[in-house]
């Protein structure tokens, strides 16, 4: 597009469309001088700037080591737990699954295990299942091989081009996930990882993001 005005407009027409879950605005990152596009940029290199747009989550809290077998069996006994409430809603099973992770420590992390809901079915969560809201604001996003490990590299890759660029990161990553890739959860999958970023001086983020 030829200008930031003409980006926002495209942006902002696009997020009013009813169904949009997020808009995603390719970056192509050329070497001066060379001209590519994104279609000859593979896919491991594409780095991405989005915005997601807001809705309920119904989720469950984990505390995990950073290891695929610890956050793997995590997601496993959420998506049980998660299943079953919405089986006792009346509602089919989750199209998304939502993973918010959360709390990085060395050897630890806090992964938020969540699936959108409508306000109706929200309002029946108790116990441990909480209500929020999806990741939403803008992000950097990009291409992530399968498990645990090539998750986290990402992540520092990431936070390093957010540093560079001289924008502020926000203190969480997350991924979506199809049915497909979930049900039944054998490992992290190749997938998608955001990292949400500032802005603005106030800027965008997850509605209840505590």
């Amino acid at each position: 597009l030829p200008s930031e005005a003409h980006r926002e407009r495209a942006l902002a027409a696009v997020q009013s469309l009813r169904g949009v879950r997020s808009v995603v605005v390719d970056v192509d990152v050329s070497r001066p001088g060379h001209v590519d596009t994104i279609e000859h940029t593979p896919a491991a290199h594409r780095l991405s700037v989005g915005h997601a747009v807001a809705e309920p989550l119904v989720y469950v809290t984990r505390y995990c080591s950073l290891d695929e077998a610890s956050v793997s069996a995590a997601i496993r006994q959420a998506i049980a737990e998660l299943t079953e409430f919405l089986s006792l809603a009346g509602k089919p099973a989750p199209e998304h699954l939502y993973l918010v992770y959360r709390n990085r420590q060395h050897n630890s992390l806090t992964v938020e295990i969540g699936v959108p809901v409508d306000a109706e079915t929200a309002s029946r969560a108790a116990g441990e299942l909480h209500v929020a809201e999806t990741p939403s604001g803008s992000y950097l996003e990009r291409p992530v091989a399968a498990g645990m490990d090539a998750l986290l590299a990402s992540v520092g890759e990431l936070e390093h081009i957010a540093q560079n660029s001289g924008v502020r990161t926000r203190p969480y990553f997350w991924q979506m996930f199809a049915p497909a890739t979930f049900t039944p959860w054998r490992g992290h999958p190749p997938a998608t990882l955001r990292q949400p970023v500032e802005t603005g001086p106030a800027g965008e983020h997850r509605g209840s993001e505590h």
